[in-house]
């Protein structure tokens, strides 16, 4: 979903995407680019793991952490550890001590640390507020 934005926006510069399955599938079972596939299309290295990704020579700014979950607070922690900006997909995490560990290891460093919640700004999000609003059916 967000490669192929980011990919054409102007003033982003994609430098590496961390896919660690050789053959990914998505939650409804259809075959999702591989490595190969997404380094070609998108022009730029892929790794297996957050930590391949850091013990590489490649200059970052930040990460987008679109991953399970269950995943986010110890990709957020470790990315803000190595100083790099964060914008993690909501969830911020699944568990609240993992929020507020995540939290302090945001609070501790230098970087920025947002949770996408864009989908606010949907139709029917806003059609389903107006009605938790007003009571009307």
């Amino acid at each position: 979903w967000h490669l192929p934005h980011l990919f054409l926006h102007p003033d982003v510069e994609l430098a590496a995407i961390i896919e660690p399955s050789k053959a990914p599938r998505s939650s409804t079972g259809e075959d999702l680019p591989g490595p190969e596939a997404l380094a070609s299309q998108y022009r730029c290295p892929v790794f297996a793991s957050l930590d391949e990704l850091l013990a590489s020579d490649i200059s970052l700014d930040g990460l987008l952490v679109a991953t399970p979950h269950s995943t986010h607070a110890g990709i957020g922690i470790t990315a803000l550890g190595a100083g790099l900006h964060v914008l993690m997909e909501k969830p911020m995490t699944t568990d609240i001590s993992e929020a507020f560990a995540l939290f302090a290891a945001a609070v501790a460093s230098d970087c920025a640390f947002l949770v996408n919640n864009t989908a606010n700004y949907r139709t029917q999000c806003s059609r389903a507020q107006e009605l938790v609003t007003t009571g009307k059916p």
